[in-house]
This record gives structure tokens, sequence and C-alpha cells, in this order.
């Protein structure tokens, strides 16, 4: 995987997919009048959301990469002065 990935995982897509069922949901049961519709679609976006974080606390999900250190004001003027 690519150090840029921007959440290109099983863990994102999974939380993405479950999500936008259950938003699905919800729009049919507005449209339609359902409110079981509703509380399921509520119910989804919940489990999405869930299952997003655990299968990414699981190891599933994108790599967490440390930025690279920063130098100190005065350490970037020493390197360039002795330059």
């Amino acid at each position: 995987m690519k150090p840029d990935s921007h959440g290109n995982s099983i863990a994102a897509w999974t939380g993405v997919v479950v999500i936008l069922l259950g938003s699905v949901l919800i729009g049919c049961g507005v449209a339609f009048g359902r409110h079981a519709l509703d509380i399921a679609g509520v119910v989804a976006c919940a489990v999405g959301a869930g299952s997003a974080n655990i299968l990414s606390r699981a190891g599933f999900g994108a790599p967490h990469l440390q930025p690279p250190p920063r130098a100190s004001i005065g350490e970037s003027r020493r390197r360039s002065s002795s330059s």
C-alpha cells in the first residue's frame, strides 16, 4: 500500500458501504413514510461506523504514518551557515 493511501483500506470501505446502505434506507423511509426503515437506516449507519472502527483497530485500516521530524529553528540556521 502506498504511504499516501488516503484511507483506502478494508476498514474504510466497509464503513463507507454500510453507511451508504443505511443512508439509502433512511431515504426510502422518508420517501415512503415508513419509520421502520428510518430506524433500520440509523442502526445500519451506527453499525457501519462501529465496524470501521473495530476493523481499523484490528489492523485492517490504513497505516498511521509518522511525519518526518522537523528541525528546530536554531538547528536549521546552523545547518545553513555551516555549508
